[in-house]
């Protein structure tokens, strides 16, 4: 009976070893569990966080896009504008020399014209 006793004992350390480590064991995953949720949450938040900055990059480069298409429309607009004031300057500078050709021969002729006068004016 004694050995029997003994035994029981002997059982009774052994399962409450077990359970001992068990719920050691269980404590462990606990705290495993805990930390997994709180990374969980973190990585949630941070997920959330990225698309929210990703979608105001988005917005940002529609913007931009906006702008750079507004901006090649006034290039181009100033581009046309320089062109057509190109033309006009060509045109102006073509009427300017045969202007100036115009009053060379003019003053060529008032010249001659004079020197006719002088000599009728000597002759007489």
């Amino acid at each position: 009976e004694e050995e029997k006793s003994k035994q029981l004992g002997k059982l009774k350390n052994k399962y409450e070893a077990i359970i001992a480590d068990l719920e050691e064991r269980l404590r462990k995953e606990q705290l495993a569990r805990q930390d997994l949720e709180k990374i969980r949450r973190r990585l949630e938040t941070e997920l959330n966080d990225l698309r929210d900055q990703l979608n105001e990059k988005r917005q940002q480069v529609e913007e931009l896009q906006a702008q750079l298409s507004k901006r090649e429309e006034e290039v181009q607009t100033s581009l046309q504008k320089a062109d057509e004031e190109g033309v006009s300057l060509q045109n102006v500078s073509k009427q300017m020399r045969e202007m100036n050709n115009q009053l060379q021969e003019l003053s060529e002729d008032l010249e001659t014209e004079k020197e006719a006068r002088n000599k009728a004016e000597k002759l007489k």
